[in-house]
């Protein structure tokens, strides 16, 4: 009788074949799973970058990274004390036009000092520590809020037209402390120098400290400036991949609260009116 069956080449040729096509749909599976897998991280990355805009906005308006409200005790925060932006600090708030103690007196901004008295005697009208009340209001207080908070501090207090300058006793005059005119010359972080201005790489938060060594990374970091007297807020966002280590920034401006308004939210601001 005749019998049919496989010949061994035949067989040989059907595993190869087989193997050929279990490898090919492997390979179709794992692209297909780094795929979903890559879709994945992008979407939590993507998710992840949202979450650090809405928290650089919420930063802007309450300054958590500068001064944190949660604390277990903010009083002992380190920029709270004397020469920092969140030290406190008495100030007068009549600050009006129409009233005299706020009349400007002096040309605050000559150089000449050996000719100091060449526009005029100045001091002897307007100069802090005046032994007229009135004549020492002005540059009592814009000293007082200079040398407690900065120069930030005083732009953000006093009105949009004011001259940020006083006399002391001897006729020189003095200019609003530190360049650039900012918050960050009154931090704690590191400073650099940029065109022969001193600037702070500013003040960054971690959002993730504890995470887990395959999630991303996350970060926030705002930074405050005064130019010309207008106050710009810069905010950078960091997602980092666990992956290749490498980083994506959101970088963007934003307006937010003042640092009077942040001062005020934690009642670091004691009025009296003279």
């Amino acid at each position: 009788m005749a019998r049919r069956a496989f010949t061994l080449i035949e067989l040989m040729i059907a595993i190869s074949l087989s193997m050929v096509i279990v490898y090919t749909a492997f390979a179709a599976f794992r692209v297909a799973s780094q795929a979903v897998a890559t879709s994945k991280r992008m979407s939590i990355e993507n998710g992840m970058m949202r979450t650090g805009f809405f928290a650089a906005l919420d930063e802007l308006d309450f300054w958590d990274l500068y001064d944190d409200r949660n604390a277990a005790n903010p009083t002992t925060n380190p920029l709270r004390v004397t020469g920092k932006p969140f030290c406190p600090v008495t100030w007068d708030p009549t600050k009006k036009p129409s009233d005299p103690k706020s009349w400007w007196r002096g040309f605050g901004f000559s150089t000449d000092v050996a000719n100091a008295n060449k526009w005029g005697n100045y001091s002897l009208l307007s100069r802090a520590g005046h032994s007229d009340a009135v004549r020492a209001w002005y540059p009592n207080q814009i000293k007082n809020i200079n040398e407690k908070m900065g120069g930030y501090a005083m732009i953000s207090y006093l009105p949009g037209d004011a001259i940020y300058c006083w006399y002391e006793s001897g006729g020189s005059p003095f200019t609003i402390k530190g360049e650039p005119r900012d918050v960050w010359e009154r931090t704690s972080y590191t400073p650099v120098t940029v065109n022969s201005l001193t600037y702070d790489k500013g003040q960054r938060g971690d959002f993730l400290p504890s995470r887990p060594a395959h999630w991303p990374g996350l970060a926030v970091e705002t930074r405050r400036y005064v130019v010309w007297s207008s106050f710009i807020d810069l905010c950078q966002v960091e997602v980092t991949s666990p992956v290749s280590g490498e980083t994506t920034r959101l970088s963007f401006w934003g307006v937010g609260t003042t640092l009077r308004g942040a001062r005020q939210q934690r009642d670091l601001d004691t009025v009296a009116i003279r």
